[in-house]
């Protein structure tokens, strides 16, 4: 399954990494895309293995980070 949101708390490079990084610890994703001009994410993963709200707490977990 893959979803798109915007992540509010963005400033730099840096800040998506972070996120990129944790997101990708968990099981069942699969990619993660952060476009850095307006900070939209596209986030590719196994709905069987991971659910949206784990996504969401390793999102806000990261840092001031929120999901419009």
């Amino acid at each position: 399954m893959k979803t798109t949101t915007t992540i509010q708390g963005m400033h730099c490079n840096s800040c998506a990494t972070l996120i990129t990084m944790n997101l990708e610890e968990l099981d069942g994703i699969q990619s993660v895309d952060i476009n850095k001009d307006s900070w939209q994410t596209t986030i590719d993963y196994d709905e069987s293995k991971v659910w949206r709200e784990t996504i969401t707490q390793a999102i806000t977990d990261s840092g001031n980070y929120h999901i419009v």
